[in-house]
């Protein structure tokens, strides 16, 4: 009876050893393939915001080429009115000054027919 009792506990034992052994290999498999998902989704994201940087480092490139193309028109453009500017304001001076010759020359007329 103790041989059969002894017998039966080595074969519980061993079926419980290897039932554990197989949910052990289970589990270890399933972290395994879990282990590779996030690798691959974490792979994915590294991926996709690298593109990202890609994308935005190349777009603030070329709105940094159209700003600096903008700021250079307005230069030029200040430049140009600004030398227009001084050409009326020359203009405007001599005008200023025939009116003043203009208006004592008419002073004068008038005083000669007095």
């Amino acid at each position: 009876e103790h041989a059969d009792t002894h017998s039966r506990l080595m074969q519980q034992h061993a079926m419980a050893l290897e039932k554990e052994q197989i949910e052990h290999a289970h589990t270890r498999s399933r972290l395994m393939q879990e282990n590779t998902d996030t690798q691959d989704l974490l792979q994915q994201a590294l991926e996709k915001e690298q593109t990202e940087h890609i994308d935005t480092h190349a777009r603030l490139m070329q709105e940094n080429a159209y700003t600096q193309d903008l700021l250079q028109q307005e230069g030029q453009c200040t430049r140009g009115l600004s030398a227009e500017i001084s050409e009326l304001s020359t203009q405007l001076s001599i005008l200023n000054d025939q009116v003043v010759h203009l208006k004592s020359h008419i002073e004068r007329l008038e005083d000669s027919k007095r």
